[in-house]
């Protein structure tokens, strides 16, 4: 088993100093776009419904990657915890879950009297 200082050097690899990966989502019924920030590099991930495609690229890159979102995911979401945890972010308290994944896992913080969110948004993305 790793010990948690080779955990953090090796996490320092992926994201920088940052630590950690800073993802901001924008939804509208059946469309996706997301900012990605590793530390290292942004990125950008969007979801168009017409081809049920998702492509990503990094910022000032000349290549995007694209992903059949019809085709069956090696990645699944095997639980989701409601966390009894609550943080102040952007001086907005909000409540945590904690995904569960096949390969690992998400802590998502969220404030429900700030953003409003449908279920039915998720369908098809």
């Amino acid at each position: 088993m790793l010990s948690q200082d080779e955990w953090d050097e090796g996490l320092k690899e992926v994201v920088g100093d940052q630590g950690f990966i800073r993802q901001k989502n924008h939804y509208k019924a059946n469309q996706f776009a997301a900012e990605i920030n590793t530390g290292l590099e942004m990125g950008m991930d969007v979801y168009n419904p017409v081809d049920s495609l998702h492509y990503a690229w990094q910022l000032n890159s000349k290549e995007a990657l694209s992903k059949d979102h019809q085709a069956e995911s090696m990645i699944k979401v095997t639980e989701i915890i409601d966390l009894d945890t609550t943080a102040i972010i952007n001086n907005i308290s909000c409540k945590a879950i904690n995904i569960k994944l096949t390969f690992g896992e998400a802590l998502v913080w969220y404030n429900s009297d700030v953003l409003k969110m449908n279920s039915d948004f998720y369908k098809g993305t």
